[in-house]
């Protein structure tokens, strides 16, 4: 989907065109490729031009999961680890010495060459 936006639109402003559009998104986020960001909804009523997506942009929109008010958020892929009394859900207790998971990384940023034509390709202008 392409639309045009006046700079000093706020982000909210995308979120309701793209709702408006496709109704079945009852949940969703805004993502940037490059640099690599999701928006928050702190950053809904910032305009496009100071969150830097001016003079031209591509969003991705995720779709998110309803939240149960009884668990509230929860990041993806963690685990929350037991009491130390408590077993774990196969019955077996956690080592002591078990190692933290790390965070995962982001992979090192395309080579200019690649992302201009990448975005030659993709038909983005002035890329």
């Amino acid at each position: 989907m392409r639309e045009r936006f006046p700079a000093d639109a706020p982000l909210q402003s995308v979120m309701e065109h793209i709702s408006g559009r496709h109704p079945s998104l009852s949940s969703f986020a805004l993502l940037q490729g490059f640099p690599r960001k999701r928006f928050s909804e702190g950053e809904l009523s910032c305009s496009l031009r100071s969150l830097g997506l001016t003079p031209n942009a591509a969003l991705c929109i995720q779709t998110t999961p309803p939240e149960t008010p009884a668990e509230g958020p929860r990041p993806e892929g963690r685990l929350e680890r037991p009491a130390d009394d408590a077993p774990s859900p196969n019955g077996s207790a956690l080592p002591e010495d078990e190692p933290a998971e790390e965070e995962p990384s982001l992979p090192p940023p395309l080579p200019r060459r690649l992302w201009e034509e990448a975005a030659a390709r993709a038909g983005v202008p002035g890329a």
